[in-house]
């Protein structure tokens, strides 16, 4: 290939040609454009292309002259490679608000099923998730499933809560729901499908009452316990260490056999739901129930899933046990409904029932604060009254 540069009429405008290959006409050879300029007193030199890529001298003028006069005034790139740059961004930009576009256009069925989805189920338990999954698809996805989730505001929400509502839906289940609803929103967020903030943030916050009323009388107890232990012996015994120790369910499946002390009557108890060890103490029953398992190695699990596991949830028995006995037999509100806590909830009214201090309690159950011990005080009315009578008689 010749190295020969030949001028055109152009000032800084010249080519060379190419040895073999020809024009688009086969008649002249392939010519390869450049062009020279001077940039801020620098000689420079810039290569554009082939004629059989559409260049010619006239065309390299044209691109020399856009060239100098963006040096003149100041305005545009100045070199070619600036150019290229500028095109390159240009395109970048295109590029990056036409996906935003299309991402902003996707539904929030398309969203949950092809984004989620997946991510809620490698992140969440299963029951939990199979509660999220039919809650979204019941109320959120039957309404505003179709609509883009830039389009979704406050007034689309509220009709959604709107509709639970007057179909009979409690308030935490409505709380629930624009809880996934929000979850799904920030997931959205991160993965840049909108935005801006979720609309949920700026609901007005929904207000109940989710505790637990319904405890077990001691009638109740052994019926359940019975029948537990007819079907299942090791969820009998889970049951018991509820019921007679206020351990939650979590911390019953995370116990070893170095946590249980049977000659001291202790139960050692790391890191529970609020963060904090604690010491649960053993009645005579529960010591009875121990000393009669086999004690297996310190580092061994007391209870084990049927793999040999740690166990991640109660089993449906004990639901199954609890519909077949009757006790939520048309029993609407949840609060109500007997439910494994039901067991601990049962434990601690019993303490105060029995007359032991809401402090004592509070120590025993674990909680973070007092207040939320103060949920059983009603159940001590008796001790209540006499603590004002004896104050009254000790100012007589």
């Amino acid at each position: 290939m010749t190295t020969k540069w030949i001028k055109t009429k152009y000032p800084g405008v010249r080519y060379r040609e190419h040895e073999t290959r020809k024009c688009n006409n086969g008649i002249m050879k392939d010519r390869y454009f450049t062009i020279r300029y001077k940039l801020d007193g620098k000689g420079k030199e810039e290569a554009l292309g082939w004629s059989t890529q559409g260049w010619t001298a006239e065309k390299a003028a044209a691109r020399l002259a856009e060239l100098k006069e963006a040096h003149r005034t100041g305005k545009g790139a100045v070199t070619l490679k600036e150019a290229r740059e500028e095109a390159s961004e240009k395109r970048r930009i295109k590029k990056e608000k036409q996906e935003r576009e299309e991402k902003e256009r996707t539904t929030v069925k398309d969203f949950y099923e092809y984004h989620y989805k997946k991510h809620a189920q490698s992140s969440l338990k299963p029951h939990t998730f199979d509660s999220e999954d039919k809650l979204y698809k019941k109320w959120l996805e039957s309404r505003i499933g179709n609509m883009a989730i830039k389009d979704v505001g406050i007034k689309e929400l509220e009709d959604v809560k709107e509709k639970m509502f007057e179909s009979g839906r409690s308030l935490r289940s409505i709380e629930y729901a624009m809880l996934i609803y929000r979850k799904i929103f920030q997931y959205a967020k991160m993965l840049n499908f909108v935005f801006f903030d979720c609309p949920t943030d700026k609901l007005p916050p929904i207000k109940y009452d989710n505790k637990r009323e319904r405890f077990l009388t001691e009638a109740e107890a052994e019926q359940l316990l019975d029948a537990l232990k007819s079907k299942s012996v090791q969820l009998y015994q889970i049951a018991m260490l509820s019921l007679y120790c206020g351990l939650r369910a979590g911390e019953i499946f995370g116990l070893y056999w170095s946590d249980i002390d049977i000659p001291n009557e202790l139960i050692y108890l790391h890191d529970t739901k609020n963060k904090r060890n604690r010491v649960a103490y053993m009645t005579n029953k529960i010591k009875e129930m121990f000393s009669s398992m086999s004690v297996g190695a310190k580092d061994d699990l007391v209870f084990k899933s049927r793999t040999g596991d740690k166990i991640k949830e109660v089993s449906n028995v004990f639901a199954l046990t609890v519909d077949e006995l009757g006790f939520n037999h048309n029993i609407q509100d949840p609060r109500q409904k007997v439910v494994f806590h039901t067991l601990r909830h049962t434990f601690a009214s019993w303490l105060v029932k029995s007359g032991v201090s809401l402090y004592d309690v509070q120590k025993l159950m674990g909680h973070s604060n007092i207040s939320m011990t103060e949920r059983y005080a009603h159940l001590a009315p008796a001790k209540l009254k006499e603590s004002v009578k004896t104050l009254e008689a000790e100012r007589r």
